[in-house]
């Protein structure tokens, strides 16, 4: 891309991750006392904003809203994660589907959602292609679990909370 890594925003590192808080609101809360955004870096700029995953679209929505209030023109999202379109039901606490900002939507709609310009996610096959290829040699992963991307759970379970 050729572009300059800044950070645009500090982090709060006292404030625990915010998918998993009960309630909305409180989530939405939470993300505004987590990040604070230094405002020079966002100004008059065009940026694209990295995170890990979007499960809800909370903290997106939040740190997208916190780049325009401090005058950014464009700004767009990469999550290093595919879409999460299916609950985890091996522990996680990841919600129902209807819950999950990426299920039944496309990258436009989730965009729009989450009031960002663009979005771009990691692409599925890429990310286990990367894993694979971090193994030991004569420890190569055959299947390894990406259900809450596929929807493909490795114990052949099914879900139907339609």
């Amino acid at each position: 891309l050729n572009c300059t890594f800044r950070e645009g925003f500090i982090k709060n590192r006292y404030i625990a991750r915010t998918f998993i808080m009960p309630g909305q609101e409180t989530r939405k809360k939470s993300v505004r006392l987590k990040l604070n955004t230094i405002k020079p870096e966002f100004a008059g700029r065009n940026v694209l904003l990295v995170d890990d995953s979007i499960v809800r679209g909370t903290t997106a929505n939040e740190i997208v809203q916190m780049a325009r209030d401090a005058g950014a023109r464009k700004v767009y999202f990469c999550s290093a994660a595919p879409p999460i379109r299916y609950p985890n039901i091996y522990g996680i606490d990841i919600p129902t589907r209807e819950e999950l900002i990426a299920y039944g939507r496309n990258e436009e709609e989730i965009a729009k959602k989450i009031g960002c310009d663009w979005i771009v996610y990691q692409d599925l096959k890429d990310l286990e292609d990367s894993v694979s290829q971090c193994c030991l040699p004569g420890k190569e992963l055959k299947e390894f679990d990406t259900s809450c991307f596929s929807g493909k759970y490795v114990t052949g379970e099914t879900i139907d909370n339609d």
